[in-house]
């Protein structure tokens, strides 16, 4: 496998706790094999910061920013603050936009991530966004604006999904570069060492995993996980997986890991960025807590297909585990605030109706047939055979049909229908 470098940046946390009453400090004492650029917002200073690695570190420019009305970080929705963490940019939004809110353009951040899902915190829709008017000091509602030109004038140097947008409260930095110190040294040589496990279909892959936090970031359980992972072992003869350009982005408590993926089997090629999130287990060793994927357009129509309709049969069998481990928490994720359910309406019509019946009878297993995936108005519209079997011996068969929708670099069920066979 091709050697991976790494992004190195020195990580100093205020009152020495890795955060503080006044919030988080990054310490950017150098940078060695980094990415060509990534973002930095000093909250205090209300500032964005363009760096550029051209040995050594180089700020390439500082822009006015404005951040949230209170201080702090953010861990529940509504409460007027700037997440501070390690986050991606994963869509560029130009229509529809309410022009005096976010003026002409908005670039959407993968806020909660899953070290922020891991540790409760709740809300949405944190961007990097416009102003129609003259930006003012904290005066967003979470989100950064930024003054029209500049946006325009950034955007344009910016990768979706792999550019790094760091965000605390005290941003300080130094040219020098440092040599590579031991954590990004050690989080290279395990990020190499996962891939081949990975294309080894060894157990030793599932031992790179923190099964419980894992469980906590993701939109299913890590022992459903597990069974796809294994089911798919079995079944495809060989795995090739190739990883490069690995960034080591440290953040508070954590690093990520962001790099270049290619995956081969006999039936799917997929390739995209893969953003594995890194914490200490408590005998101190580094474990993947969460993983984020971004899938890159092929140049064919029919490799794209493949790599959506895999993407979206792992999602869907995420939440048919759900569903069969009666996981009511874990199984209402999947779902939009306003999602329909045959006669349902709304979230908390689907989890009345499941609380009652499951306090009577959990189901025992639930089986799918062959997903049909086609594309839709809304998004995604997935059909198939479902056979569900309750503990009691009940028995029903019929037609599932779910419309979903594109949400970061998942999917929410909007419609779900079933018809009796």
């Amino acid at each position: 496998m091709k050697k991976v470098l790494g992004i190195i940046l020195a990580v100093c946390w205020a009152a020495g706790a890795g955060t503080s009453a006044e919030g988080w400090v990054l310490d950017l004492s150098g940078l060695r094999h980094g990415p060509r650029q990534f973002l930095a917002i000093d909250k205090k200073e209300q500032s964005l910061l363009l760096f550029e690695q051209q040995s050594p570190l180089k700020l390439v420019r500082r822009y006015p920013c404005a951040t949230g009305r209170s201080d702090g970080d953010k861990y529940i929705e509504g409460d007027l603050r700037t997440p501070e963490g390690v986050y991606f940019i994963e869509r560029n939004l130009s229509s529809g936009l309410d022009y005096d809110l976010f003026g002409e353009m908005a670039l959407t951040l993968n806020f909660p991530n899953p070290v922020d899902r891991i540790n409760g915190k709740s809300g949405h829709g944190i961007w990097i966004h416009g102003r129609g008017q003259p930006i003012v000091p904290n005066e967003t509602r979470g989100c950064i604006a930024l003054n029209t030109a500049d946006l325009r004038h950034l955007k344009g140097q910016l990768q979706l999904g792999s550019t790094p947008v760091i965000i605390a409260q005290r941003v300080l930095w130094q040219p020098a570069q440092n040599v590579l110190d031991e954590t990004s040294k050690q989080l290279a040589t395990e990020v190499d060492a996962w891939a081949a496990a990975w294309q080894d279909k060894s157990e030793r892959f599932f031992g790179y995993y923190d099964s419980e936090r894992f469980s906590l970031s993701q939109t299913g359980s890590f022992s459903g996980f597990r069974r796809r992972k294994e089911r798919l072992f079995q079944d495809l003869s060989w795995i090739r997986t190739h990883v490069s350009d690995l960034q080591l982005v440290p953040g508070p408590g954590y690093w990520v890991a962001c790099f270049r993926q290619i995956y081969q089997s006999p039936h799917l090629a997929s390739e995209g960025v893969k953003r594995l999130y890194w914490m200490t287990d408590a005998s101190g060793r580094w474990r993947i807590v969460g993983e984020e994927f971004r899938g890159l357009r092929a140049s064919a129509e029919r490799a794209e297909t493949a790599i959506d309709s895999s993407k979206v049969s792992e999602w869907v069998e995420s939440w048919r585990a759900a569903w069969e481990e009666g996981n009511l928490q874990v199984y209402l994720s999947f779902y939009r605030d306003d999602a329909a359910q045959d006669a349902r309406r709304g979230r908390s019509a689907i989890a009345g109706h499941k609380s009652r019946l499951w306090e009577k009878e959990k189901p025992k297993a639930i089986r799918f047939g062959p997903l049909d995936i086609k594309r839709h108005a809304q998004g995604i519209m997935v059909r198939f055979e479902q056979q569900y079997l309750g503990r009691s011996g009940y028995v029903d068969r019929g037609r599932k049909t779910l419309v979903v929708e594109p949400r970061g670099d998942s999917w929410l069920i909007i419609d779900e229908q079933w018809s009796a066979r």
